[in-house]
């Protein structure tokens, strides 16, 4: 832990970071998005799956009275991650229909928008394995809306189209 205190500080000094003041004690962050870019892309995707599902895992045990209200954050963790279960779980909050209806939903929005900036950052084969994970969510939920019309219509948006599952 004093290795990862000297490192910081060591950033800070040469402004790569900024030290702030949260509740109760110091965080860093980047002086620049773009520094911060750099470096979350710099990581193997392995390595930041490892650090996203880390990251859902201690939220969800730092913060347990807090998880329903942190489950969107947890989700994207969870599903950056590559484990989908964990995300449904991390935003189904009961047996409502209507609440699993709502996960799955906020999970492939997630996936699908994922898959866009991928696609965007020139790195097509990950942006379709993340709309092949989204296909799942997506079919759930077109399977829930009773009106035909209606179904077909989501199914043939043009945001569907754009993010390439339609």
């Amino acid at each position: 832990m004093k290795r990862l205190g000297a490192t910081l500080t060591k950033l800070a000094e040469i402004g790569l970071l900024r030290r702030v003041l949260s509740e109760t004690e110091f965080a860093y962050k980047f002086r620049h998005t773009l520094d911060q870019q750099t470096a979350y892309h710099s990581l193997l995707r392995k390595d930041r799956e490892e650090i996203h599902k880390v990251i859902g895992l201690v939220i969800e045990r730092v913060t347990p009275d807090e998880v329903e209200t942190l489950a969107p954050v947890l989700a994207d963790h969870f599903s950056v991650g590559g484990d989908d279960q964990a995300a449904y779980e991390a935003l189904d909050h009961g047996e409502d229909e209507a609440e699993v209806l709502s996960s799955r939903r906020i999970l492939w929005v997630l996936l699908a928008e994922r898959a866009l900036w991928l696609e965007e950052d020139g790195q097509p084969e990950a942006a379709a394995s993340e709309r092949d994970r989204a296909r799942p969510a997506l079919d759930y939920v077109a399977d829930h809306i009773q009106d035909d019309f209606l179904r077909q219509s989501f199914l043939n948006s043009a945001w569907l189209r754009q993010v390439g599952i339609a």
